[in-house]
């Protein structure tokens, strides 16, 4: 099955309780790409999840959708894509905001902010820190429904960009299986379709780092080489346009193997333990 479509189901059903919105992101990066931002009604109202715009029509477009008044907004992460309408959808309708205790200083320094620590309850949903992707990740989790949202811990559509020093390759595998040991029905991503087989996807996700991993090692040799001549090697199979994104994707997978004692790091590059 191609990467794109393990695990996933486009247009799959939600729960009643959630609605989903695709908006385009403010963030310059993220120029064009949607940001899916989650709406889950509660015994007392809706809690809005990841805004990505403080454009009027896209906050237009979250309470149009909202089925009772915003009571809460939370931020999976503090990439631009995910906390770019948090400030003004505050604004408009005073609900505070929540989120992972680190993520606070990446927001507006007069938002009302409340932090959610590992195994926290809130509005039904309990509250993992699953960092890896940033470390100021969070992944709520309905344990009877058995679903997930999830941020870009995953995502519907390819694999996710582990970027030093914000990212940790270590981190996100550790955070991939314990999701893996979860037995989840459904994750609701940040980007993507529905995953409707979690297992299958995050087997996929830890199985093709492993393997990415394989051929890190394959590359490095008793020389020291820089990450730019080791990714020739290490991503012999992406096309060359993607060696950007790729090269942050192969520091990652350096910096663990260093940790690891698999990898020494010299001032010419890296190299393989003699």
């Amino acid at each position: 099955m191609p990467r794109d479509n393990v695990g996933t189901q486009r247009n799959a059903p939600l729960p009643r309780a959630i609605t989903r919105l695709s908006i385009v992101a403010d963030a310059p990066l993220f120029a064009g790409l949607a940001t899916h931002c989650y709406g889950v009604a509660t015994g007392d109202g809706v809690l809005i999840v990841d805004p990505p715009s403080q454009r009027a029509a896209a906050l237009d477009q979250i309470e149009a959708a909202a089925t009772a008044p915003i009571r809460a907004i939370v931020v999976t992460h503090t990439h631009p894509d995910h906390i770019g309408g948090v400030a003004a959808l505050h604004e408009r309708t005073g609900a505070p905001v929540y989120g992972h205790p680190a993520a606070q200083p990446h927001l507006a320094p007069h938002l009302p902010f409340h932090a959610l620590h590992e195994g926290d309850q809130f509005a039904g949903w309990q509250i993992w820190q699953t960092p890896g992707h940033r470390a100021d990740s969070i992944t709520l989790i309905d344990e009877q429904e058995r679903i997930a949202i999830v941020g870009d811990l995953v995502v519907g559509s390819g694999t996710v960009v582990i970027n030093p020093p914000e990212g940790d390759l270590t981190d996100y595998l550790t955070s991939l299986g314990r999701l893996r040991a979860a037995s989840l029905r459904m994750l609701l991503p940040g980007h993507g379709p529905v995953v409707v087989d979690p297992a299958a996807l995050l087997d996929y996700y830890m199985a093709h780092r492993l393997q990415r991993e394989g051929k890190v090692l394959a590359a490095l040799g008793a020389t020291p080489a820089t990450v730019e001549a080791l990714l020739p090697l290490a991503y012999d199979d992406s096309d060359p346009a993607l060696y950007p994104l790729a090269a942050r994707s192969l520091l990652a997978h350096l910096l663990k193997l260093e940790a690891e004692g698999r990898a020494v790091r010299h001032e010419a590059g890296w190299s393989t333990v003699l």
